[in-house]
């Protein structure tokens, strides 16, 4: 058995990926991207090295800024927040000298591209940048600092927001107002809650209802809903009683108020909930991709994010399944990076005893839209204990028999979580991938231990979702009518 690895990189080099010599060029050609990501080194004899910290890595997978912080944030307008611990001298401690760690001492600053200092870590608290400012927090009161690191509206407000369209929303005792980029404040503190701008709107409440205001401070809108969201694509998500609909830039109800839930819209769709589930509607307010998920979020660079039984994957525009569901979460891509989780158990060597143990590893991974792990951390391993006292690894062959009316549907089979030995026992050398009920019953072999699995139908886009009980002595035909 192979030892694991408390953080392990999987490098997919472009020469060791499969794709033509077109797409080897196409990525050459875009401009690096970084990403933050928590490394550790090695096992060392069962033992965890002290040296750990977050670093960077770029869109390929390679390792671009070594472990040198205790927290990093993302990049945006060629900077990063990043957090490092200080010695009690007040200088940067070095991440394997533990002895000298004041944990309580850290501070947030930022880097650059390159991985150098820019300005100081001075500020309890620092986040990305927009217009050429990032907030900070120091003293207890929220400020924002500028692209040299430095202070440039001085902490003085309770909360603060992102600036949005130049303006920031911020929070003195318990009102709301806006400031501009020199920190002036050119919409008084007079709401209950802010919201951010959006095509020259923002919502707001007053009270207990919501409304929007335009840059001047002017209720256009007037405050009517119980909850109501920034404007996306020309529509606001807004609450009416106890249902979520959509209005348009003049507050008028354009998509009627009959979802359960209700997500801002992105890539031409929105994402809504039903008591049958969650699915997608296009700006008219028309189904799109049908309300039969678990869960789902918003589009993102054509795929979102949804979830099937317990476990969350990918979908395209038309419903398709694009990146198989074998998630424990999922989220939207990002310039062509998603970061999704699952658990993965590996046979280590117990630091007490020396001896062979079984450890359930949180994995914490960078995958690119094909479902290609770019970049992969071991997070919060746990011991499980010596051989026999874990999940049972005993694999052996079912057959189930599917079939569907009329046939040419695909099922997906999805594994659900054992909640009584708290286990996932699917990962990436064992998952399932559909099959194609094709023309009367489709034998499935599946390597996993008896549990219950959900399938999941699909055909012409209609969807039906069945349990199947797994195991040796029960029915394994499965008949599933198409109305």
């Amino acid at each position: 058995m192979k030892r694991p690895f408390l953080i392990s990189f999987v490098f997919l080099i472009l020469a060791g990926l499969t794709c033509t010599a077109q797409q080897q060029s196409t990525v050459a050609k875009q401009k690096p991207t970084l990403f933050p990501i928590y490394l550790e080194e090695d096992f060392k004899d069962g033992r965890h090295n002290a040296s750990r910290g977050w670093g960077y890595i770029n869109n390929l997978g390679q390792v671009i800024i070594p472990q040198r912080f205790t927290a990093a944030g993302h990049f945006s307008e060629g900077l990063a927040p990043a957090r490092v611990t200080l010695t009690r001298q007040g200088t940067i401690a070095d991440l394997g000298t533990s002895s000298t760690r004041d944990d309580s001492k850290g501070k947030w600053g930022f880097i650059n591209e390159a991985g150098a200092i820019v300005g100081s870590f001075q500020y309890d608290e620092a986040s990305t940048f927009s217009y050429g400012r990032a907030r900070i927090k120091l003293g207890g009161k929220f400020g924002f600092a500028d692209r040299s690191g430095s202070v440039v509206i001085t902490p003085r407000f309770d909360d603060a927001g992102r600036f949005a369209e130049g303006l920031a929303q911020v929070r003195i005792n318990d009102k709301y107002g806006y400031i501009d980029l020199n920190g002036e404040v050119v919409i008084q503190q007079r709401f209950d809650w802010a919201g951010s701008f959006s095509k020259n709107l923002a919502p707001v409440r007053i009270g207990s209802l919501y409304g929007y205001i335009d840059r001047t401070g002017q209720i256009v809108i007037q405050p009517q809903f119980n909850e109501a969201g920034s404007f996306s694509e020309g529509l606001a998500k807004v609450k009416v009683n106890t249902k979520w609909g959509y209005i348009d830039k003049l507050g008028k109800l354009v998509i009627e108020a009959r979802f359960d839930e209700a997500g801002n819209f992105s890539d031409g769709l929105g994402c809504i909930k039903l008591d049958t589930g969650w699915g997608f509607i296009d700006a008219k307010g028309a189904p799109i991709i049908a309300a039969e998920f678990d869960d789902a979020q918003g589009f993102s660079e054509g795929l979102a994010s949804v979830k099937i039984a317990d476990r969350w994957g990918y979908i395209d525009k038309e419903g398709k399944v694009s990146i198989y569901p074998s998630y424990l979460s999922a989220k939207p891509f990002f310039k062509g990076i998603g970061i999704v989780t699952k658990m993965e158990y590996e046979t280590g060597y117990s630091d007490r005893t020396g001896e062979a143990s079984l450890f359930a590893y949180e994995t914490w991974s960078y995958i690119d839209p094909q479902g290609t792990v770019l970049a992969k951390q071991y997070r919060h391993p746990e011991n499980l204990g010596a051989s026999g006292s874990g999940p049972d690894f005993d694999y052996y062959t079912i057959d189930i028999y599917l079939n569907s009316r009329p046939t040419g549907a695909i099922v997906y089979l999805v594994p659900l979580y054992d909640w009584e030995n708290d286990s996932d026992m699917i990962n990436d050398d064992r998952k399932l991938s559909p099959y194609r009920v094709s023309q009367g019953n489709t034998d499935v072999r599946t390597f996993q231990p008896e549990k219950v699995f959900k399938g999941v139908f699909v055909l012409s886009g209609q969807r039906i979702a069945i349990n199947i009980d797994v195991n040796m002595w029960s029915n394994r035909k499965f008949q599933v009518d198409f109305k």
